[in-house]
């Protein structure tokens, strides 16, 4: 009998053993496929990125240790009005400030706040000349970002004359022409804006069909300045995208849009402006939050390469999600589909740029493992799925590419002082 019990002791012992090393085997095979699957997955780094990317990853992975040991000090977890002076002390934050990117703001409320701040004649940035000096001074703010490129979803009326004559749109959609030129001139690795011509949610389908066909018109006399069409506003408080859909597909062909849609927590209302989203074949989503709850539009963005906006601070300042590590993109991103990250209203919350927006989203929904390769990737996505013309975008990737290896060194520069 304890003969039989060694045996069997043995024997139990042996099986354990060959069982323990079949389920690591199968558990690192599991972790290596999944990690395949994330986004930037694809990217080969070169040896002068895998040196970038071993000083990030040691600054991030020390904040990231910091933040699950008191969970309270991780910026992601917290509001942001909370933390945003943390997040400008964060070393992953600086370098994400030199990173060189691309953003797709929302201004017409940056317009709004500028004009509360100002505290003197109603409607004062509206006046041609303060017009001109704020929308010169945007773009300073974009380029002191790293920010290259920009489409901008805004408006393109109410600007006057001292005595009072209201411009049309085809004289601001030049003076915008102009004053970017300017500041081409005198930033020359400045790339330049496109505009997204928007409409309310709020209005009429009459009203609606108005800014249509002036969108319309401005792009036909400013073909590289008007990069689409997009019906913007609260959506939980706007009519759903389904009320314009008859509207809308009549001028399909003429115009891309590029809508907000799923910018909910509610599900079987507003959500649906998603489905009607990629139904009018919009060129880019913005915010998408809810489009987890809808698995037909997950698999037909994917399948057919529509990019989701990704707003990580305006969906927690306005209150969709409280922990950023708990956004739904977090899913978006380890699943690689087409993610840009975006600012939007960014002048409520003092989030001038992007970097703000891109540090939650690879700290908060990225996860500890994403590296420089997601910076990376989210960078060429910004350029790959914006409006530019197919030419345009080779020309404005080969000269990222110089911008990027700037970027490098300075990185290394930042180690080596």
């Amino acid at each position: 009998m304890i003969c039989e019990a060694l045996l069997f002791l043995m024997s139990s012992c042996m099986f354990s053993a060959h069982s323990d090393s079949s389920y690591w085997e199968n558990r690192e095979s599991f972790l290596r496929e999944e990690r395949s699957m994330f986004l930037g997955a694809d990217i080969v780094l070169t040896a002068e990125e895998e040196e970038v990317n071993a000083i990030l990853m040691k600054i991030k992975e020390k904040e990231y240790r910091k933040g699950f040991n008191d969970p309270a000090s991780f910026p992601p977890a917290r509001h942001f009005f909370e933390v945003k002076e943390d997040i400008e002390r964060s070393e992953v934050f600086r370098i994400i400030q030199l990173l060189p990117k691309e953003a797709y703001p929302d201004v017409n409320t940056v317009w709004k706040v500028f004009e509360k701040i100002t505290k003197t004649v109603n409607g004062l940035v509206y006046y041609k000349p303060a017009f001109e000096r704020y929308f010169y001074q945007l773009l300073k703010e974009f380029h002191e970002d790293n920010i290259m490129y920009a489409e901008l979803r805004s408006e393109v009326s109410g600007v006057f004359e001292l005595n009072g004559t209201l411009l049309p749109e085809t004289a601001v959609a030049t003076i915008m022409k102009d004053i970017t030129q300017r500041f081409i001139s005198d930033h020359p690795d400045f790339w330049g804006i496109k505009i997204i011509y928007t409409s309310f949610r709020r209005l009429e389908l009459s009203e609606v069909e108005q800014y249509i066909a002036n969108a319309l018109t401005l792009k036909e006399e400013h073909p590289d300045l008007i990069a689409g069409f997009d019906i913007i506003g609260q959506e939980d408080l706007g009519k759903p995208l389904k009320d314009f859909a008859d509207l809308l597909l009549t001028v399909k062909d003429d115009i891309k849009f590029f809508f907000h849609a799923g910018e909910t927590d509610w599900e079987g209302i507003t959500d649906l402006n998603l489905v009607d989203a990629v139904l009018l074949n919009a060129t880019r989503i913005g915010h998408g939050y809810a489009i987890l709850k809808h698995p037909l539009v997950l698999e037909t963005v994917k399948r057919l390469g529509i990019p989701i906006e990704v707003n990580p601070i305006s969906n927690q300042v306005l209150l969709l999600v409280a922990d950023l590590r708990n956004h739904p993109a977090a899913t978006l991103i380890a699943e690689n589909y087409h993610v840009v990250i975006s600012s939007d209203d960014p002048g409520f919350w003092g989030a001038k740029g992007l970097s703000y927006d891109i540090y939650e989203a690879f700290m908060g929904l990225a996860g500890l493992e994403a590296d420089l390769r997601v910076l990376k990737q989210l960078a060429l996505n910004s350029l790959r799925y914006s409006a530019l013309d197919e030419e345009t975008k080779e020309d404005i990737i080969s000269a990222w590419e110089q911008t990027w290896t700037l970027f490098l060194n300075a990185v290394l520069n930042m180690t080596r002082h």
